[in-house]
């Protein structure tokens, strides 16, 4: 069951990874509830960081960073994206599918911390996927250096 309080926007955006030339796979892992609200845009600052039951919250975030996130890319990575991808904010709160034990500061080894970041990155796909009606193309082009 997935619940949403706002959702909205079609995205066309292509995706631009030398090192894949194909979609990306669909995500393993999903969400239960997500809320989405554009931030106020007197808002200054943007923040992520652990949400409810090991979810994520972000706070004015931009639709790119929310894609560098969720993609593990850079942002010039991301090709031909309107201009308001870059400009206007959103608070995302999401709950995961099956409860997240966050890991205890001193007790995370590296490894255990990628693979909850790998899995948090998969739950960020399926929202822009779902929600924000995000479609990929992956494609190699020659870029200037």
């Amino acid at each position: 069951m997935q619940n949403v309080r706002w959702s909205g926007l079609a995205v066309g955006i292509s995706l631009c990874l030398s090192a894949l030339a194909q979609a990306p796979p669909e995500p393993k892992y999903g969400y239960e509830v997500v809320s989405i609200k554009k931030t106020d845009p007197g808002a200054r600052g943007v923040r992520i960081g652990p949400g409810m039951q090991g979810g994520l919250r972000t706070m004015n975030t931009s639709l790119m960073v929310l894609l560098t996130f969720a993609y593990d890319v850079r942002d010039y990575q991301v090709i031909d994206a309107p201009g308001w991808v870059r400009g206007e904010g959103f608070d995302v709160s999401f709950t995961p599918d099956k409860p997240e034990a966050l890991p205890k500061p001193g007790e995370a080894d590296a490894k255990a911390m990628e693979t909850m970041m790998d899995r948090q990155r998969q739950r960020m796909q399926a929202i822009l996927r779902d929600r924000f009606g995000l479609k990929l193309r992956m494609e190699t082009r020659e870029l200037p250096i």
